[in-house]
This record gives C-alpha cells, structure tokens and sequence, in this order.
C-alpha cells in the first residue's frame, strides 16, 4: 500500500469531523445545497492540504505553481453570456450559444451552407463569437481559485471565483438562462442539437469545487441557494425538453456525462434519492450496456478518435462512480454477467500505454497520455498501483507526469505520485 493510501485512510474519521464542521458552520439545513464532496476526493484533498499547511517538502512546488496560476486567474476579467458577439435564434444575449465543433463549411456551395462533418476535426471558427470562450473560462475561474481558496486559503481566491459564479448564474443582469436550446448548433441545419450537453461536462466537478467555497464568508446561505435553484431548473431542462430527451437517448460519452450532471446536480440540491435512481440506472443504460466483457466502449470505438473518446467517455463512468459512492452504490466494483464494468474497461484501455502495443481501431490524432488522467484517478480510487505503473509505461512519461495537469478538473493530481 502506497504512502498516500495509508495517510488516506487515517485521515478519514478527520475528514467526517471536517466536513462536518463546515456544515455547520454554514448553517447548513435539511435539504439545502450539501457542503460535503460527492466527487472529488475528500480525504485526499484533506490529506494535499494538511501537507501543505505543514510546509510538507512534498507539496512545494505543486503548492507554488498553483499560487501562480491563481494569481493570474485573479487577473483575468470575469465573463458573462453578454459577452458573446453572436446573437441567439431567440434575440436574448443571456441564452447559451454554441456550435457544434466538427462541423465545416461545404466546400460544395457558394455559401458554405449547410456545414458538412469532420468527425474529430474541429473547426475553430466555430468558437468564435460564440459563448464557448466565455464558459471556459468561467469554468476555469472557478475551478482554479475554489480549488486554490481551499488549500492555499487565500480569500482572495473564494472572493473573485464567488464573483465569476454570481455573474454567470445569480444575477439577473447577466446570467445564463438555463437551458441549452442553442448550444453546439450547426449552421444550416439546426439551431442547437442534442450534442450541446456536452458543452457542459465539467460541471460536475465544478459543483464539488464550489463546495470548496462553503467557509469563506464571501459565498453566502443565500448564494448556496440560488445556484442550486438555478441548476434543478436546468436539470429540468435536460430532463423534460427535446433536445434534452435526445441526448439522453445517445450511448456515448454524450449520455454518460448527462447522467453525470443530472445526478450532480442532484446531489447539490440534496436530493439523494433521485440522485440514487439516476446511478443506479446509469449502471444498466450507460456501463453495462456501453462496456463489452473484455472492456472495449463499443460506441466510441466508432468514432474517429477511438482512444480519445473512449478515455473521455471512461472519465465519464468514473464520474458516476464516484457520484454513486456518495450514495452507497458501489459502481467501481460492480461487474456484469460478462465481466464488463469499469476495472475491465481501464484495464483494456492501459494495456495501450505500452508503446510496443498498437491501437487497432481508428485515432486520427492517437495519444496514449489521453489515458494519464483516468490512471491517476483509477489509483485514488482503487488503491492500487497497478494503474500507477500502467501509467508510467507510457513514453516520456516523466516529461508528460511533470507537467501542470492539462485539464483543471485535475488540479488535485499534481499533488499525487508521479
């Protein structure tokens, strides 16, 4: 057992107590926003920022790159869906608009209509203008600084990404209205499509950022209470409109990450019930049926991108494992009549982190490192250094390892052993 996985676990009965308090201390009430986190891990965030605080040697330079990266997040303007330039189908500058990235100009008519697919090519013209840039970085914002408030505790941080989540959801001047009628739209063909979920994956993990947020005297009961009334109204979005229904009907990652935010958001809300019935139904809709019994994701090997979807998608099951484990519903464990679950499905995917193993299906921009943060998670959440070890078969690894994580939905993992 690895040094990380022992402090992990004397830290738990700690971690209760913690979370406790803040709750508490929050004046938190039965059935408002939950401050406890459901995804991420929280004896390993207790554990990064005990080591921190004790000016653990470990934690240096990890702790000091992410001072920097919050320092220039602080600088960095607060966005709000007026900021875009195009103008929505319906008139309205507060609804999302986005389109579908993989859709190019037909080089068949005088005025490129209607955009024809690429699949896995993207087009950047189709971010321009668009609410795509300001998300991200609303995303970023508060991902970074939530994140930085909590183990750095600079109110600095909580008071600024407190401010980046008002604008875009609380204030009434400025906020997003919550639906996705145009989001990931293609030009010629449909305002917005089934596909715009997806728009919004990280959101997950962001809600358990912004618990993070739940002691700083900046984030108000108040505040706690507004998002989670604006998150269920768009949770009934997904759920009860057309363009909601379609993607809830798709098998790939699409699917998976919806259920994903439903279930979240649920959980923000204190609706552990539903939550539960989301989980255990994404168990039968989204895992065993989008796992083969020797691991393959059958939907996103059709794809273009076959590696990258399917560790994308994989960090999508994951997501409802770690949602469910909140609920008391083990999905890490849990295997079909045909051995299919989520260790098979990690496991056919690191075999290709050894470069003498050649992917036999399609990736028209194969990248074994796709897989590195869903190993590092795999090894939080089993305990197990076999995932580790997969991880550093991959080539240049220490290059790769060492570097600030690509995605900051994993800011934590540059804590973690390299």
């Amino acid at each position: 057992m690895t040094r990380l996985v022992a402090q992990q676990k004397t830290l738990a009965a700690a971690v209760s107590l913690f979370l406790v308090i803040i709750v508490v201390g929050c004046g938190q009430e039965l059935g408002e926003p939950t401050s406890s986190l459901v995804l991420l891990p929280s004896d390993v965030f207790l554990d990064i920022r005990t080591r921190i605080e004790g000016n653990d040697p470990s934690t240096k330079a990890a702790a000091d790159s992410l001072r920097a990266i919050a320092e220039a997040q602080l600088a960095v303007p607060i966005v709000t869906p007026l900021d875009k330039r195009a103008t929505p189908p319906s008139g309205d500058k507060h609804d999302y608009v986005s389109r579908a990235p993989y859709f190019w100009p037909n080089p068949d008519t005088p005025d490129g209509l209607p955009y024809v697919k690429r699949d896995g090519e993207v087009y950047e013209e189709n971010r321009t203008g668009t609410d795509f840039v300001a998300r991200n970085t609303m995303e970023e914002t508060v991902l970074i600084l939530a994140q930085a408030y909590y183990f750095l505790g600079d109110e600095r941080y909580a008071a600024r990404a407190v401010a980046q989540i008002r604008a875009w959801f609380l204030d009434p001047e400025t906020q997003m209205n919550p639906h996705l009628e145009y989001s990931q739209g293609v030009p010629g063909i449909m305002e917005g499509s089934e596909w715009g979920t997806i728009d919004m994956w990280r959101w997950s993990v962001m809600l358990d950022t912004i618990r993070l947020l739940d002691p700083s005297p900046s984030w108000s009961t108040t505040d706690r209470d507004s998002l989670a009334h604006w998150l269920l109204r768009y949770s009934e979005w997904l759920e009860d409109s057309e363009l909601g229904t379609r993607a809830g009907l798709m098998w790939n990652n699409h699917g998976t990450f919806l259920d994903a935010q439903r279930a979240a958001i649920a959980l923000y809300a204190g609706d552990s019930e539903s939550a539960r019935d989301i989980l255990e139904r994404a168990w039968h809709v989204r895992i065993d049926h989008g796992i083969e019994g020797d691991g393959r994701q059958r939907y996103e090997l059709e794809r273009t991108r076959s590696f990258g979807y399917s560790s994308f998608n994989l960090r999508a099951y994951y997501t409802l494992a770690a949602l469910a484990e909140s609920v008391g519903v083990d999905l890490w464990n849990r295997v079909a009549e045909d051995g299919s679950g989520l260790a098979a499905a990690t496991r056919f995917l690191a075999n290709y982190t050894d470069p003498a193993q050649d992917w036999p299906y399609l990736d028209i921009r194969f990248d074994r490192a796709d897989l590195l943060p869903v190993l590092r998670w795999a090894y939080v959440a089993y305990e197990d250094e076999e995932w580790l070890e997969a991880a550093r078969r991959l080539p240049d690894y220490t290059r790769v390892a060492s570097a600030w994580p690509g995605r900051n939905v994993d800011l934590y993992h540059a804590f973690l052993p390299r």
